[in-house]
């Protein structure tokens, strides 16, 4: 490797490398100026740098120091070769199931005091949020198509005998955990797997190497919500254009989260693919 020579550099949260060149080459550091400045690595990250010569295909492992600005990259050669599983997140079966779809989702950033306490808080599991009723439809009667009944039944067994069974639906609800969120969550645009998730930050919380506590409700039936700890691994702005744009990408991995948790996660993704290939 040496100065001026192109490289690619690859990352597990990142499908597509990384372009750019060496600016310089010392024993314990290696300085890239990226090809396209607008994205920030987190401290600790494995990296892969891949680059060709004369002599052949290279590939040579590091950790990211830091940053110089937006478009310089500072890093550590490793001492020992990448495990497969820092860069290949596509053998780890849960994370090649991924889907991208509207959930409702609170973050926010985790003050490193506070951190064991938020660890032990999301080890409680998924919980169960409180069924809703689906919307019923009119009743109506054969032959009388345009003439609609009466939606109430009040007064009558029948009614009686539905609010019973409402109200013991509710009491089992209850005794397995069930709640209803104190307010509606934001809906949000997640690209999620088991083993992590990215969306646009558009309030510009967070930053590279934050940990995030995360609260999301998959809409499965019934409503589950989930709690993780997440670490912040890569902030991608548009470069595009950033005179349009607001806000900035967040690719985060799971640092605390439930095997049960993972489990929920990974049997969603699964049910809304199946629904699209099915669709």
């Amino acid at each position: 490797m040496k100065t001026g020579q192109e490289i690619e550099i690859a990352t597990a949260a990142e499908p597509e490398p990384v372009k750019g060149h060496v600016a310089r080459v010392t024993a314990g550091e290696i300085v890239i100026d990226l090809d396209r400045p607008g994205g920030t690595f987190a401290p600790q990250t494995p990296l892969a740098l891949r680059y060709d010569d004369p002599v052949g295909h290279h590939e040579l492992a590091a950790r990211v120091i830091g940053m110089q600005g937006p478009g310089r990259l500072i890093l550590l050669p490793a001492t020992e070769p990448l495990r497969p599983s820092d860069l290949q997140p596509a053998r780890d079966a849960r994370a090649r199931i991924r889907v991208e779809h509207l959930v409702r989702m609170e973050y926010e950033v985790i003050p490193p005091s506070e951190l064991e306490a938020v660890k032990n808080q999301v080890l409680h599991g998924p919980r169960i949020l409180k069924y809703e009723w689906p919307r019923r439809e009119l009743l109506q009667a054969a032959g009388a198509e345009h003439e609609v009944l009466e939606q109430e039944l009040p007064d009558t067994p029948l009614w009686a005998a539905m609010r019973r069974l409402e109200q013991k639906l509710d009491l089992v609800l209850e005794r397995l955990g069930a709640e209803l969120p104190s307010e509606e969550r934001p809906l949000v645009n997640v690209t999620l797997s088991a083993r992590g998730l990215r969306f646009r930050d558009f309030e510009r919380r967070c930053h590279a190497g934050d940990m995030v506590l995360l609260t999301i409700e998959l809409p499965m039936n019934p409503t589950i919500e989930i709690s993780a700890v997440a670490e912040v691994l890569y902030v991608v702005e548009d470069i595009r254009h950033p005179n349009l744009s607001t806000g900035q990408d967040l690719v985060l991995e799971f640092r605390v989260i439930q095997e049960e948790t993972q489990e929920c996660v990974e049997r969603y993704c699964r049910q809304m693919q199946g629904g699209r290939h099915s669709g």
